[in-house]
């Protein structure tokens, strides 16, 4: 049987680029993830190859230096304080690990908390700045305007929700109706809106308890992996974008985590929440096939579970009128039009003069064949989870992407390789 224990730090220095690739434009996107993907083929046919720590410590200081000049990082605005706050701790811990090699018997909780205190204080100071105020993107006042709605009785897909269309090109003063995600989303973020004032409370308590989800479960089999874990989670660029913006991809990312952390204890309730992440975003359901063909133990009552799960959330909402449903979830969002501004290939060819246009039956076709590809040893959560970053990474890079998106491939990657197994021996040496 093939030995993994080296795999996970590959799997980081591909979350790494692909962290990358959320706040750069589409040539230096794409650059990013096809070195990522590059080097997931490379560790596949070539299990022996090892990325040394001091690679990793590189990779934090690279992915920190090029994200600090890019526009994004610093949407919304910025203080150098803020910055310093949020990025100095993993940078500095990842200059001393390549100063020193930092082995397992150097890792201390310590390090641990204050690299999570840096992801949180970095997403709480977003919300201290903006939290219940009118300046927010388009998903942001979709949510409080579906959260008013449903406090009033009424149907969040219906004209009672309307809101600015944000895209940059769209036309002055275009209003959207409808809210536009599952109810799932909608019923998630609509109670935080009521308990806290702000729905995008829930991505900052989401990601943090991911990430400590994530560092616990390492910290109690792989110590030695806990410190590179928490590096690419505390320097990822997009966080404070994602915060503020009031993307979902966080709450998706949790309830995919919370349905790792299930799934060997217990088919049914893996699938309950495997369901409910299928159900919060439009562009999960790419996610069937390799939920087919995922063939452990307990799949075939997972994968009922998940799917009933799934339905039962869109039922009601379904029941009561049918084709608004469609109309908002699917019909709506394939209508939008090409956006110059996408991180993915089509904006690089068109910066290049080639038409951006690739057709949706390829990015399908291409789903389909790395489903099947990663699909082909499958073990338990850690092949799903690294396989549903792949497989999203790959239609992302081939359709219209953007920041959230690479942010979601990028965490469901860091996920999935905390999971894959690994013994430590008596020595304290992770085997």
């Amino acid at each position: 049987m093939r030995d993994d224990s080296a795999a996970p730090r590959h799997l980081l220095l591909v979350s790494l680029a692909w962290s990358l690739a959320a706040v750069l434009g589409a040539p230096g996107a794409v650059l990013a993830v096809v070195m990522g993907l590059l080097l997931l083929v490379r560790t596949r046919r070539h299990p022996a190859f090892d990325s040394a720590g001091a690679t990793l410590f590189g990779g934090v200081v690279v992915v920190a230096s090029i994200a600090l000049g890019t526009d994004l990082i610093g949407i919304p605005e910025v203080t150098g304080l803020e910055l310093a706050i949020w990025m100095a701790p993993p940078v500095a811990i990842a200059v001393l690990g390549l100063a020193r090699h930092v082995r397992r018997r150097d890792i201390s909780p310590v390090t641990s908390l204050v690299l999570v205190a840096a992801v949180a204080t970095a997403g709480v100071g977003v919300m201290i700045d903006h939290a219940g105020t009118n300046v927010g993107v388009d998903v942001y006042l979709s949510h409080v305007a579906a959260a008013d709605a449903l406090g009033d009785g009424e149907n969040p897909y219906t004209d009672a929700v309307r809101y600015p269309n944000g895209s940059p090109f769209a036309e002055e003063g275009a209003v959207l109706e409808g809210y536009g995600y599952p109810p799932v989303t909608l019923w998630a973020y609509a109670v935080s809106t009521w308990l806290t004032g702000d729905p995008r409370w829930l991505n900052v308590t989401a990601w943090v308890a991911a990430v400590c989800a994530v560092l616990w479960s390492l910290y109690r089999r792989r110590p030695d992996l806990v410190i590179p874990f928490a590096l690419v989670l505390a320097v990822a660029p997009a966080w404070r974008l994602v915060v503020f913006t009031g993307w979902t991809e966080p709450f998706t990312i949790s309830l995919l985590v919370a349905a790792a952390f299930a799934w060997r204890r217990t088919a049914v309730g893996s699938g309950i929440l495997l369901g409910l992440a299928l159900a919060s975003k439009q562009y999960m359901i790419l996610l069937v096939p390799i939920l087919l063909l995922h063939r452990d133990r307990g799949q075939v009552r997972r994968v009922a579970t998940a799917g009933a799960t799934a339905v039962a959330t869109l039922l009601p909402y379904a029941l009561a009128d049918f084709a608004l449903l469609v109309d908002r979830l699917v019909t709506r969002p394939l209508s939008f039009r090409y956006r110059p501004d996408t991180q993915s290939l089509p904006g690089l060819l068109d910066r290049l003069g080639v038409s951006p246009d690739i057709p949706v039956v390829v990015a399908v076709a291409a789903v389909l064949v790395v489903s099947w590809a990663v699909t082909r040893t499958p073990r338990g959560p850690d092949t799903f989870l690294v396989g549903t970053a792949v497989v999203m990474a790959v239609f992302f890079l081939l359709s219209l992407s953007f920041a959230n998106y690479w942010f979601f491939a990028s965490g469901m990657l860091v996920a999935g390789a905390a999971f894959i197994p690994g013994s430590t021996a008596p020595d304290g040496v992770a085997r």
